[in-house]
């Protein structure tokens, strides 16, 4: 190290003098402290010098002498630290600034750093010796005596550190600016090093947090106070945040949590600048949910970046929770009223705004961000918990917004709305039960924390009235884990309320009239209301059946009552088949019992009406009975289909209500459609269907049917329901072809898509002859008779979009006969045609030249009974009898289309296999 010394540039005496101050024994005086002290000025001095000078620099001197300006220091501190009482005076030298500014050129500068890894240089190892040695200097000897300094300040005499504060603070910022790769520095090998930047920002830290409260004003002045400090520590935050997609370094992870964890540990110091530091930490948060989107967007790329995946990762799981856990202790510390109404009210705005120019990914964001705070809920104080309910009423108004849409329809962002609402409105919940018992907590705390439940009970069915299918389903999730955990007295006032909500949507639906369709309000509510139930507690389902599934009195001659009536039925099933559990079997038997013999009293009434009036007059004159009876089939219905899809055992009075009332409705409907009068055909289309699934309808009733069915289809309004009831007709025996091809025949998209699936389900269990005869003749080929080519493939589509149970033998051997049949009824027509053709033409005189290709082409040898081979005509065929060989040959290859493809079944393709195993290569008919 002597040596080193020596070879000092002759241009800094001054340097080689201090060195050598330091480098001999420890002070042990006064005098020789403040001499070691003006060394240490002018050895740091002169290195800044020589660095700042340029040109060739020797990295053995540079090396040894900050090694011994670091012995130098060490023994200083320990002189000033045994001196406690004059340590400030002595640290506000300046040669604390000058050790600073050596520390910062060892560890910043690029002409350090190229003296090193020059061609004569130490390298890549000395340099990094180097850089050790200026970050323990820091950290071991300066960064402690600035922090006892910091300890021993006054109000009287401010903030002296402020210049040392500062520069620490610039090389912090620099060493930010660097490890971010925001600093062209950073390409420098070595240079960007996290481990001085965790020095220096610990350093900053602890010099911040040593100093007095009394002077804290003072550095609030001097503009170093905590909220200039945490909108840098923000900032940096928001800067690496946005270069993560670009740079895909994986140290950025660790980076922004370090970043998080500062500004988080300034903020439980003074909370007095939460208000200043939330509009940049949501900027950051909001930011870094952007980020994570374009990541998670790299790293499903089939060619994904190397990086992006972890990256991702550590944003998700580490730093998107941490911010969201600091914005909460942004609120947590606020006090003030008007400060927390202006913070919120800033994050609504923006989730408000957002989505504007209609890509709705930054209302996406804003919506992930909200809804990491609403999951904080649980740690906030009661003051700032009862101010975000506005925040909730947000976050379920935004739901049905454009903006949101598109990023809702997937169920994960789905799933974290309804969590994050689920977690807000239990600890509201739990909170207002718990205060009302604690006497310890202060009379306003207690009443705030009911006011804040009560406020989210309001917005919970405020937001339930809007018919949007989305808040639709997220409610009702909320609302059955909600229900699944509360207390039932919770579960039963909150039933009760959503049932009252129901019954006033249900009778306007009545008032309304039996041809208007049910409200959407109505059906959501029937939803919502069977989610909370199918969740409740047993005991609580159980009184709710009690109390309300019941025919009321007043319901004779009362269209809304029986409404009303009609959706607690459509609840039970819904309810019940959820749950797998028929616990209003007993009751909706009897309510079915009730409905029968009022139908039984008013039917005939209405019945002897139409009959002895003219329609016309009719109307005028039963309008009224007409829409009773309509509402009273309506509920009847609902108590046939609560057993139909609970397939639960009825008990002895309601299986025999169920085995009459299918002739019952099929008379009604029959009577009712013979005097045109359809105004009630709904409910008992849809009875019948239901009925028909608890067992099949009688020939009689089926009969009855066939004309009222007809009819129905012509209505737009009753098509849906008459075609839904078409596939019962496969057990008919009289002739109803005109039926199902009414139903195929039908124009609207719907239901054309209705008549196709019950055209399926009525080819899978009708015999196979009435196959053939069900389709319309305009979905026939002309010359053949037989299905068209694209009715087939229409009908393998769906076929094989709905596939059924394999095949039994026997139904594909009769498949195959019947086809057969079909064919060889054709071949013998056109072999007619063709004898007919050749008759004439011998006639004519051109017999011979006909007969070697006809006796060549149209009779295959060996066939004699009748049947036809495949033909091959010459060109001195006669037109005529070409023309029947082609059709012939169309006839043909439709059938062996027909038997190679698959008949019309429940599932073509299915039926391809065993018919090929039954017929043999279908190549011609046996």
């Amino acid at each position: 190290m002597t040596d080193a010394l020596k070879n000092a540039p002759p241009s800094s005496p001054s340097l080689a003098r201090a060195l050598e101050v330091l480098a001999e024994a420890l002070p042990t005086t006064d005098e020789q402290l403040q001499a070691v002290l003006i060394a240490i000025q002018e050895a740091c001095t002169g290195l800044v010098d020589l660095v700042e000078r340029g040109g060739q620099l020797s990295s053995d001197l540079l090396e040894n002498a900050l090694r011994v300006v670091c012995l130098g220091l060490a023994g200083a501190r320990s002189r000033l630290e045994a001196a406690a009482t004059h340590q400030l005076a002595a640290v506000c030298g300046s040669w604390s600034a000058a050790v600073l500014a050596a520390a910062d050129a060892c560890l910043h500068s690029e002409a350090w750093h190229a003296a090193f890894h020059a061609k004569d240089g130490g390298g890549k190892e000395a340099y990094l010796r180097g850089t050790t040695l200026a970050r323990d200097m820091l950290k071991d000897d300066l960064l402690p005596l600035l922090g006892g300094a910091a300890a021993q300040l006054t109000a009287d005499t401010g903030f002296m550190l402020a210049p040392h504060f500062r520069s620490l603070l610039a090389m912090g910022c620099t060493a930010a600016e660097v490890v971010g790769m925001r600093d062209r520095r950073h390409r420098c090998p070595g240079l960007r090093n996290f481990s001085v930047l965790n020095v220096l920002w610990n350093g900053i830290q602890r010099l911040w947090t040593a100093v007095p409260a009394e002077v804290r004003p003072d550095m609030e002045h001097q503009g170093l106070g905590a909220t200039s400090l945490v909108q840098l520590l923000l900032g940096y935050v928001r800067k690496d945040v946005r270069a993560c997609h670009r740079l895909l370094d994986p140290g950025l992870g660790k980076l922004l949590q370090y970043w998080v964890q500062k500004a988080k540990f300034v903020l439980a110091e003074y909370p007095e600048a939460a208000p200043a530091c939330w509009q940049p930490l949501l900027d950051a948060a909001v930011c870094a949910q952007r980020e994570l989107g374009l990541l998670q967007q790299a790293a499903a790329a089939p060619e994904a970046p190397p990086g992006s995946a972890a990256l991702a990762e550590a944003l998700r799981a580490q730093v998107i929770p941490k911010a969201a856990a600091l914005l909460a202790s942004c609120l947590g510390c606020t006090t003030a009223d008007d400060k927390l109404r202006v913070m919120l009210d800033a994050l609504r705005m923006r989730l408000s705004s957002s989505g504007s120019d209609g890509s709705g990914e930054e209302a996406t964001h804003e919506l992930r961000s909200v809804l990491h705070l609403l999951h904080a809920a649980p740690g906030l104080p009661v003051q700032a918990r009862h101010h975000c309910v506005a925040l909730l009423s947000s976050v379920l108004e935004a739901l049905s917004g454009p903006a949101c849409a598109p990023a809702l329809s997937c169920a994960e962002l789905r799933e974290q709305v309804a969590e994050a609402t689920l977690a807000f409105l239990a600890t509201c919940c739990h909170a207002a039960v718990a205060a009302a018992g604690n006497p310890e907590l202060e009379p306003r705390e207690r009443q705030l924390a009911a006011q804040t439940w009560e406020r989210c009970q309001q917005q919970l069915f405020l937001h339930t009235l809007q018919p949007h299918p989305l808040t639709a389903q997220l409610l009702g999730c909320v609302w059955a884990d909600l229900a699944a955990t509360a207390s039932e007295a919770l579960v039963q006032s909150h039933a009760a309320v959503l049932r009252d909500l129901l019954r006033l949507a249900a009778a306007a639906d009545a008032a309304a009239g039996p041809h208007v369709p049910p409200s959407p309000l109505c059906s959501q509510l029937l939803g919502l209301l069977a989610c909370l139930l199918a969740a409740a507690p047993p005991a609580v389902l159980d009184a709710y059946y009690a109390n309300f599934l019941q025919l009321p009195s007043a319901a004779h001659n009362d269209a809304c009552q029986l409404a009303c009536l009609a959706v607690e039925l459509r609840l039970a099933a819904l309810v019940d088949t959820a749950c797998s559990r028929p616990a209003a079997a007993q009751l909706a038997g009897e309510v079915l019992a009730a409905l029968y013999t009022q139908l039984h009293e008013a039917a005939p009434l209405v019945a002897k009406r139409l009959a002895r009036q003219g329609v016309a007059e009719a109307h005028a004159e039963t309008d009224g009975d007409c829409a009773y009876l309509a509402w009273l089939l309506d509920a009847l219905q609902c108590a046939v289909a609560y057993f139909a899809s609970t397939r639960v055992q009825p008990a002895p009075q309601a299986a025999q209500v169920l085995a009459v009332l299918p002739g019952r409705l099929a008379l009604l409907l029959s009577h009712a459609a013979k005097h045109g009068t359809l105004s009630f055909a709904g409910p008992l289309l849809a009875a019948l269907r239901d009925l028909h699934t608890l067992a099949p309808l009688e020939q009689h009733d089926l009969q009855l049917l066939l004309q009222p069915l007809v009819a129905c289809l012509q209505r737009p309004e009753l098509a849906a329901a008459a075609a839904q009831l078409v596939p019962a007709l496969a057990t008919c025996s009289t002739p109803h072809a005109e039926v199902v091809q009414a139903a195929l025949a039908a124009e609207p998209p719907l239901l054309q898509h209705l008549g196709m699936e019950a055209f399926r389900l009525y080819a899978r269990a009708c015999p196979p002859e009435n196959v053939g005869r069900a389709v319309p003749p305009s979905a026939c080929n002309p010359e053949t008779g037989l299905p068209g080519e694209a009715f087939t493939a229409l009908m393998q589509q769906y076929a094989a979009r709905s596939p059924g149970p394999p095949p039994a033998a026997e139904d594909v051997a009769a498949w195959a006969a019947a086809l057969r049949q079909e064919a060889l009824g054709a071949a013998v027509a056109l072999r007619r045609a063709v004898e007919a053709h050749r008759a004439a033409a011998e006639a004519a005189g051109i017999g011979a030249a006909a007969e070697a290709p006809s006796r060549s082409g149209l009779e295959s040898p060996g066939q004699e009974d009748g049947s036809a081979g495949s033909s091959q005509q010459g060109g001195v065929v006669p037109g005529a009898v070409a023309a029947a060989a082609e059709r012939l040959d169309r006839a043909l290859l439709h059938l062996e289309t027909a038997l190679g493809g698959a008949p019309a079944g429940p599932c073509r393709r299915q039926y391809a296999s065993a018919l090929h195993s039954t017929t043999g290569p279908a190549a011609g008919v046996a």
